[in-house]
């Protein structure tokens, strides 16, 4: 990602989006804080990039891991284009124009 691009704020924001739909209840909001740490379980997908919270992280323990599909093109803006995920970027679309 881009130097300075508060990239974790963004990701912050989208996950409670999310868990707020998946959970309308609630879910334990010091898990989606801000920080490296809360955010250190992610993997590339073909279609975004996907964030785990582990058990208790940011529900109850009953509802298990949580995962967060977050689509590339709400980050494109973050994401530095000559970094690795500005490679898997360009390459999609570089396949979308075909």
């Amino acid at each position: 990602f881009l130097p300075d691009s508060h990239i974790l704020n963004v990701l912050q924001f989208y996950c409670a989006e999310e868990l707020n739909n998946q959970f309308p209840e609630g879910y334990f909001e010091n898990g989606l804080e801000p920080i490296a740490y809360n955010y250190r379980n992610w993997n590339l997908a073909s279609e975004g990039l996907i964030i785990t919270f582990e058990t208790y992280q940011v529900q109850a323990g009953a509802a298990g891991p949580q995962t967060i599909l977050i689509p590339y093109f709400l980050l494109e803006e973050f994401i530095d284009p000559e970094g690795p995920l500005g490679y898997v970027i360009e390459q999609q679309n570089q396949e979308n124009t075909f």
